[in-house]
């Protein structure tokens, strides 16, 4: 994998913390909306670097555009990278 490993490593994080952020109190945080990108989640420590994994992924939603939602993207790059570091090629993704 080379050079690029720690970035793949990051991107499951991204996808992992920004599910990880969603509070049953108020219904608030989670995938949905991309809030991770955003105050207070982005500040949180156990967030701490991810907006250098945010940027990694800018390339990918400025060419695919509206077509792809920021919150798509993230949860998406989850599954992508765990397939590159030896996670089956039929690791489920869904965006519901």
């Amino acid at each position: 994998m080379g050079k690029d490993s720690a970035l793949v490593d990051q991107f499951v994080r991204l996808s992992m913390n920004s599910a990880n952020t969603f509070r049953h109190t108020d219904y608030l945080g989670g995938a949905n909306g991309a809030r991770i990108r955003f105050s207070p989640g982005k500040d949180w420590k156990s967030n701490e670097g991810l907006d250098k994994t945010l940027k990694a992924l800018e390339p990918i939603k400025k060419k695919v555009g509206d077509g792809l939602s920021w919150a798509d993207l993230i949860v998406l790059a989850g599954p992508a990278a765990a397939t590159r570091l030896g996670a089956p090629k039929d690791f489920p993704f869904s965006h519901d």
